[in-house]
C-alpha cells in the first residue's frame, strides 16, 4: 500500500487552505517534526511561487513556518 509523504501532505493542507487543513498542516509538523524535510516542503511548493495562488500558498507557508519556530 502506497502512502503520500508527510511533507506531501503538509503541501496539499496548505494548498486545500481551509482553517482546518492549515491546523491540520501545522499538527503534522508539530507531531512529526523532527522526520519532516522542510526543504522538501519548500522544492515542492517553489515551482508555484510565481502564479497568483502559489504566491498565497508560500504566504501560509512561511507564516505556518514561523510559527512552529518559534514554538
Amino acid at each position: 500500500m502506497k502512502y503520500i509523504s508527510q511533507e506531501y501532505l503538509v503541501v496539499q493542507k496548505i494548498i486545500a487552505g481551509r482553517t482546518k487543513d492549515l491546523e491540520d498542516a501545522k499538527g503534522i509538523i508539530d507531531i512529526h517534526g523532527d522526520k519532516i524535510d522542510i526543504a522538501e516542503i519548500e522544492r515542492i511548493l517553489k515551482p508555484f511561487e510565481k502564479g497568483e495562488d502559489g504566491k498565497k500558498w508560500f504566504k501560509k507557508w512561511r507564516k505556518m513556518k514561523k510559527s512552529f519556530k518559534n514554538d
